[in-house]
């Protein structure tokens, strides 16, 4: 079974943790669902920031290194783009963020 890119599993961190904050804001009125919808997919985002910096630290050095675009700019000549980079620090930031994310959530809930 082929693992996931590290890219691909970044790009689904960010749509989750995007889900997360629309979710909360439209649950708004009831404060456990809020809370359960908010903190359920920062910690699922989390736990995918984790698999991707992980995964880009094992992976060989061109594996998964495309680039992708955040949103269409309107300023030209001007890209919003994320890409992890070949030196590997992007990847291991990317892992401690996500602990410590994850690790936050945990004391939050508590």
């Amino acid at each position: 079974m082929d693992l996931p890119s590290a890219t691909l599993l970044l790009q689904i961190a960010l749509c989750v943790y995007v889900a997360g904050v629309v979710g909360s804001l439209l649950s708004l009125r009831h404060e456990r669902i809020a809370n359960l919808v908010g903190f359920g997919c920062a910690t699922v985002a989390g736990a995918l920031g984790i698999g991707a910096g992980v995964l880009g630290l094992t992976s060989g050095p061109a594996n998964g290194r495309e680039a992708f675009e955040l949103w269409p700019s309107l300023i030209p000549y001007l890209e919003l783009t994320v890409k992890l980079d070949a030196l590997r620090d992007a990847e291991f930031k990317a892992l401690v963020m996500a602990q410590a994310g994850r690790d936050g959530l945990i004391k939050a809930v508590r």
